[in-house]
């Protein structure tokens, strides 16, 4: 795993085009992508398993103690990966399945579903969106193997640099990564740059040309593109994208920062501190003296209790009046902390569509028609993100097609197969949510009691029907036997 950088606020924002561009460089993508993972993971404050932790802490002048009690990450990264490519693949890669293949090119069905199998797609395709939602960008490699070729997910924490085109078409790219090499830790390096129809590659160990391919530190390859295809989850005009977190980061912090505090109010107030007048401190001294019951313990006493500000106890010696004890306890207006934090909550997840459909969901307030209406605003991210994905995953197949096509492995294709147009192929648009029973049947009463309204206001019932989408085949049945029903 890359180190992290040390902790700078300022990789976490992309500045304005007259100040210096600190978004876009490898050390500031790789914190920023250590961070929002870390969100995902409900680990981001942690010490322990981040080197950057404590400066994230000191930046943003939170609680010391800390700790995730609420975040968004692992919900929209699910969110993404179950819905913009989420359920099985067709077999065929004909138009059922998770993503359904239109093409007038029948013959391109059964090479694209082979490059699934080999790439692993069931199962890889999820961690696309995934990747992309959390970090902000993400990358498909298609891999030569020779005897076959596959996709690959590049993670963009090991991506140093790239350049592409105006249409998007990566250029060069330089990966780099630290690995093993003969049991002692080095640093994998490759360069690929287009130099007209010819690919180059080179590979490194630190920075000596070395041949981790087991023949060749330098070859090319005459595929006449750079198989590799990025993929930026939020589009804002910057060369890197933007993750479903850039904007909520501060809300996620100022409710994790007040949460953890006012949950370790409450947790003090239960074990309150006193205050023992009529007796003098341990140390045997006079006047009005304060410990803590943590000082008290031995060295060993202190090894359970790894955070010690969660555990403080104050408490007050007073050898000045009479004998008694009283707990120290200061009030904390509870409710209206958690208020405070809950209108935070409200706002923040105001700016994500798919959070409030899945509380809406979860509270099981409406169904059918209600519902499908309800997530509608969440159907519609789902929508304009697909065409990130859908758009890199269909350049991906054509140059793996090509590939595949050059080495023999797909019949009548060739690396001239894209520039003819005869890997032509899109992902067709699909529904984002299965419709239930329920959906089905209250559509089903809406569309036949709006047809009753259109035939007593004049309507012939077979221009209803083919407005709304009957074939005229289907009119024909129904009208040519009145025990048929037309199905849609």
């Amino acid at each position: 795993m890359l180190n992290t950088p040390a902790f700078k606020m300022a990789y976490l924002s992309i500045q304005t085009p007259d100040l210096p561009d600190q978004y876009g460089l490898f050390e500031a993508r790789r914190l920023r992508n250590a961070l929002y993972w870390a969100h995902y993971e409900n680990t981001a404050y942690d010490t322990l398993a981040h080197t950057f932790a404590d400066g994230y802490k000191t930046s943003a002048s939170l609680y010391k103690a800390i700790r995730s009690i609420y975040s968004p990450a692992y919900r929209l990264g699910e969110f993404a990966k179950s819905y913009i490519w989420g359920g099985n693949l067709d077999a065929q890669a004909e138009m059922d399945g998770a993503l359904p293949i239109e093409t007038e090119i029948e013959a391109l069905r059964p090479s694209l579903a082979q490059i699934w199998l080999w790439s692993n797609w069931k199962v890889e395709k999820d961690v696309v969106p995934l990747l992309g939602s959390i970090l902000g960008d993400v990358f498909i490699r298609v891999v030569d193997a020779v005897k076959q070729v596959y996709l690959e997910i590049v993670h963009p924490s090991v991506v140093e640099d790239f350049t592409e085109d105006q249409m998007t078409n990566v250029k060069s790219y330089v990966i780099t990564y630290p690995t093993m090499r003969d049991g002692r830790p080095v640093q994998f390096r490759e360069e690929c740059t287009r130099n007209g129809e010819s690919v180059e590659f080179r590979t490194f160990a630190d920075n000596a040309l070395f041949a981790w391919n087991g023949e060749a530190a330098e070859w090319s390859e005459p595929y006449g593109f750079v198989p590799l295809v990025h993929v930026r989850h939020n589009s804002v005009g910057h060369k890197w994208g933007v993750s479903e977190l850039h904007a909520a980061r501060s809300r996620i912090q100022e409710i994790d920062d007040v949460a953890s505090v006012l949950t370790d109010r409450i947790r003090r107030m239960m074990r309150a501190g006193w205050l023992f007048s009529g007796q003098l401190a341990p140390s045997g001294d006079g006047g009005i003296q304060m410990a803590s019951r943590y000082q008290s313990l031995t060295s060993t006493q202190k090894q359970s209790y790894p955070h010690p500000i969660r555990e403080e106890e104050p408490i007050l010696y007073s050898p000045d009046a009479q004998a008694k004890a009283v707990p120290l306890v200061a009030p904390v207006d509870i409710a209206g902390a958690v208020a405070h934090i809950a209108a935070i909550l409200e706002d923040l997840e105001a700016d994500y569509p798919e959070l409030t459909f899945e509380k809406i969901q979860k509270s099981g307030a409406l169904s059918g028609t209600a519902l499908s209406k309800a997530r509608q605003p969440a159907a519609t991210k789902v929508k304009q993100l697909r065409a990130n994905y859908d758009d890199a995953l269909v350049r991906a197949q054509q140059m793996a097609l090509s590939i595949g096509g050059m080495r023999g492995l797909f019949p009548g294709i060739s690396l001239d197969s894209y520039g003819q147009g005869a890997l032509e192929h899109s992902i067709a648009d699909r529904p984002v949510f299965a419709l239930d029973e329920l959906d089905i049947a209250e559509r089903n009463k809406s569309f036949w009691e709006a047809a009753k309204v259109a035939v007593e206001a004049g309507w012939p019932l077979e221009a209803y029907l083919l407005e709304n989408g009957y074939t005229q085949e289907q009119i024909d049945l129904w009208f040519g036997d009145e025990n048929a029903q037309p199905t849609q």
